[in-house]
């Protein structure tokens, strides 16, 4: 029923929240850094607001999950997707590190789709020591 309110997004997550009940079990009960951090990112247009109620629905019917964030960011109308990309990219890393967390789940609505899966595809070269456990495109 909130979900119903919440649009695309809410159904979404709705989706997101089966999905990842079943696939992604925490290593261990205690500690961020067994569980994953889950990263919100917005579109290009929108803003982290977009997520807050979600973020709050997901929470209480993912408990096995790790910290979940939604990133501030902004974009110029100069930047490009990549150069936009890399800064959702350091700051998705500066989470896990706050919370010393080595998995992440990336959900994003519209281009912040987009950036999820590059910046996915950026860290599943193993360099930054952060392994990407699933990413999520809402109307992407």
């Amino acid at each position: 029923v909130l979900a119903a309110g919440m649009g695309v997004v809410g159904e979404g997550l709705l989706r997101v929240c089966e999905a990842l009940g079943c696939s992604m079990q925490c290593a261990g009960p205690e500690g961020a850094g067994d569980r994953p951090v889950v990263v919100f990112v917005h579109g290009l247009n929108s803003s982290r607001a977009m997520f807050l109620v979600g973020m709050h629905f997901l929470r209480a019917r993912a408990k096995h999950l790790g910290p979940m964030v939604c990133l501030r960011y902004r974009t110029r109308p100069e930047d490009g997707m990549h150069e936009t990309a890399n800064v959702v990219r350091d700051k998705v890393m500066e989470e896990c590190r706050q919370h010393a967390a080595t998995r992440v789940v990336l959900i994003g609505h519209s281009a912040g789709g987009v950036l999820c899966t590059m910046v996915a595809e950026d860290l599943s070269r193993g360099e930054e020591g952060v392994q990407v456990e699933g990413v999520v495109c809402l109307s992407a």
